[in-house]
């Protein structure tokens, strides 16, 4: 039988605490500590188990916040120094200022923030599709939200209200000459809509040369994209979308049309993993091509099939994006040990995966 939130293994104390929903992707964990969430009242408990004697109990602090996100919070992420946690789900994004006083008892109330919180209110349409921590930046100041119009927007936890800016994953050159044939007005709904659905984005290697990150956005038919993020708070500056880039051998089964997460290994060169919600991984390398200059391509190294939950009889997915029963979500997560190893999360549980 699978774990539930009522059968913890690692941590007997969750078993005093009550969650009704409690999923994987709401679990979090850096320099230590283990982070979880309670989506039904949104309280947050840090679990400090490092330097711990054996057999010696694992300390527990539970965490209030200032305000209560009115969405349901479906993912959670600590921020690279450790100084605050991301929530956020279809409808709303929220930071909260994790305390500098640990292991105290009874209930800490922490300031929460909300990123964007016109914007989702006011686009009710338009939903969050991945939200990450700007990897580029010294500070645990900055996310990234790639959300349902195909729009990478870049906000501030000092000033939350509006993105301090925004990159369309549409190539407007390509598409506003077909709407002016048909006498349609070329706004951004239009655009994104006569583009791919983007389902997942990536950073990749920081050049610090160009104060420059690449970043990487997966498309659900597996195309990807490349695009530059400033890592200073130039507002102008940004480089344009590029691809989708090409893929080596070309071969149409190296495309499936179920994509879901990518992540971008840190090794040399780097590689590109991409899942599906049908359990296949793929790995692809990030070369120069040989045939156009200053353009780069993926090489598929191999491809991985592993064994997940909520598939039919013959192997397809029987997902459904936004279901009370979403137990086919994979989310990727690199491994801060190891640069060619990283982790395939589920809601029934985590594959570990080493590159050959």
């Amino acid at each position: 039988m699978a774990p539930t939130a009522r059968q913890p293994i690692l941590f007997p104390e969750l078993e005093d605490i009550e969650f009704c929903s409690c999923k994987a992707d709401l679990v979090a964990q850096h320099d230590g500590e283990v982070y979880v969430c309670n989506p039904d009242n949104a309280h947050c408990y840090i679990f400090y188990h490092r330097d711990l004697e054996p057999d010696t109990p694992i300390q527990t602090q539970e965490l209030m916040l200032s305000q209560i996100p009115s969405f349901t919070i479906s993912r959670i992420a600590v921020s690279p120094k450790g100084q605050k946690l991301l929530l956020w789900g279809d409808h709303g994004i929220a930071v909260v200022d994790v305390p500098r006083r640990r292991r105290a008892k009874g209930v800490t109330t922490c300031r929460c923030t909300l990123i964007g919180a016109r914007f989702f209110q006011g686009h009710t349409k338009i939903s969050a599709v991945d939200v990450k921590w700007h990897v580029g930046l010294t500070e645990d100041s900055h996310l990234v939200a790639l959300t349902s119009d195909n729009i990478l927007r870049v906000y501030s936890t000092e000033e939350p209200a509006c993105a301090v800016s925004s990159y369309p994953l549409f190539n407007t050159d390509s598409i506003v000459p077909y709407l002016h044939c048909l006498n349609v007005s070329a706004g951004p709904s239009l655009l994104s809509a006569q583009a791919g659905s983007m389902v997942s984005f990536t950073f990749g290697p920081v050049a610090e040369e160009e104060e420059v990150v690449t970043v990487f956005v997966l498309e659900e038919n597996s195309d990807v994209f490349s695009l530059s993020l400033p890592l200073s708070n130039d507002k102008t500056s940004g480089g344009e979308l590029k691809g989708p880039l090409k893929v080596l051998p070309p071969d149409n089964e190296n495309y499936e049309l179920d994509a879901c997460s990518i992540l971008c290994l840190q090794s040399n060169p780097p590689v590109l993993v991409i899942s599906t919600l049908s359990g296949t991984l793929q790995h692809l390398a990030l070369l120069q091509d040989s045939e156009v200059e200053e353009e780069e391509c993926l090489y598929l190294l191999e491809t991985v099939e592993i064994e997940l939950p909520g598939l039919g009889e013959e192997g397809e997915s029987t997902y459904t994006p936004n279901s009370d029963d979403d137990v086919s979500s994979v989310s990727l997560l690199p491994d801060p040990t190891a640069r060619d190893r990283y982790f395939v999360r589920h809601t029934t549980g985590v594959h570990s995966v080493f590159l050959p």
